[in-house]
Order: C-alpha cells, then structure tokens, then sequence
C-alpha cells in the first residue's frame, strides 16, 4: 500500500523545519491554523502522485515476452530468455524439465521419428542399441 504523509504543526516553516521533516519521511508540510484551500490541493497532488505511482509498478511489472520464443524484452530493448531476466532482477535460480503435456505433444512424436528413421536406415535403435562414433 502506499502512503503519503503532510505534516501539519504549529511551528514556523522555516528551511530548517522543512528539511528536518523531509528527512524524517514527511513528504509535505503546513503550519497552523490550516488553510482548507491549501490542504485541498495538497491533498489532490498527492492523490495524483499515488494514482501515477500506482501505473508505474503496474508498468514495472508487466513483461513484454514474445509467444513464440518466450524471450522477454528489457529495459534497453534487448530481447533474452526469461531464466536470465528473472536471475538478473531476483537472483533466482531455475532447473529445467519437461511437464507431461510437452513430453506427450513434443518428445514423444519426436521419439517415434527418430526411432522410423533409424528403422528405415537399418540402424538399431531404443535403449540397448549400440552406439558408434
């Protein structure tokens, strides 16, 4: 959630003042009595800072990535794979596998071609053929 704090005081609003309250976190500052007018504004101000602050982590976290390769674009227009734009920004590490449907839909068709072509070509093949250089 995000916030944005005024502090309202008594004291005067000398640079002193305003500087040591920045520095506390304060992210605007009125002295009393209050004048509603510049609170109003003030108020509308930080509503549009929190609106465009909300845009920009929406913005942050949207990742352009292609459907076709899955390679996700970065900030200086340079497309890699997702593993290496996650790594860079989490530190996260990832290990590879193949989920079944992929197996069933790519691995296994593949499997059955090598294994025609190898048929074809008179060359044994499956787990006990024999390899050679």
């Amino acid at each position: 959630m995000l916030f944005r704090s005024i502090l309202l005081t008594a004291r005067t609003a000398d640079d002193s003042n305003q500087r040591e309250s920045i520095e506390a976190g304060v992210d605007d500052f009125l002295t009393k009595p209050v004048d509603l007018t510049e609170l109003w504004m003030r108020l509308r101000v930080a509503e549009r800072i929190l609106r465009f602050t909300t845009q920009v982590r929406q913005l942050e976290a949207f990742l352009p990535i292609c459907s076709y390769c899955k390679k996700v674009r970065d900030d200086r227009n340079y497309w890699q794979q997702i593993e290496t734009y996650i790594n860079a920004r989490t530190g996260s590490e990832f290990s590879h596998s193949v989920c079944p449907d992929c197996y069933n839909r790519v691995i296994a068709p593949e499997l059955e071609k090598l294994r025609a072509t190898l048929a074809a070509q008179g060359k044994p093949s499956g787990p006990h053929a024999k390899r050679t250089r």
